[in-house]
């Protein structure tokens, strides 16, 4: 059986979160839609690569592992970059005392209600930090990307001297 060489080529991805190799559309994701990706094929695995060199995202290859060579624009694949770290996210706590991220509700607790708090997703788990403080840290269930970062609302504080 003839061994496969990593070869890598530059995509844009499309408004759908795609990119087009070897005739095949591959979906690398909505949150690279616009943005030049590095590709390294390798073998069986699809590896991602963003502008910045991170390592956004790693897939099943669709090409069976001889066509590696006749991808177009394709040259010999260099080292695969380290996983990105965990991106963070604001949002602010609802009056029950919950936040939502990507897809997956987290109570964290009445007393920080209309509070701003930064929330660090893991590939396994999601920490929630008041300021530098940890308030909760959940197992992550959802497989969905964040399509926000900023929070949106508006923290009002009741005084109570009114």
């Amino acid at each position: 059986m003839p061994q496969s060489i990593a070869v890598e080529v530059d995509r844009v991805v499309n408004s759908c979160g795609g990119i087009s190799i070897g005739g095949r559309q591959i979906s690398v994701g909505m949150p690279l839609a616009g943005q030049r990706v590095r590709v390294r094929v390798d073998g069986i695995l699809l590896h991602v690569i963003d502008e910045a060199g991170q390592l956004r995202r790693t897939l099943r290859c669709p090409l069976p592992p001889t066509a590696c060579g006749r991808i177009r624009d394709a040259r010999p694949a260099s080292v695969i970059p380290p996983p990105a770290t965990a991106p963070t996210v604001e949002r602010v706590v609802s009056i029950n005392g919950s936040i939502q991220v990507a897809g997956q509700r987290i109570q964290v607790g009445k007393i920080h209600a209309r509070t701003l708090v930064t929330v660090a997703l893991d590939e396994h788990t999601v920490t929630v930090y008041d300021a530098d403080t940890p308030i909760a840290a959940v197992p992550r269930r959802s497989t969905t990307d964040m399509n926000r970062v900023k929070a949106k609302h508006q923290i009002t504080i009741h005084r109570a001297d009114r």
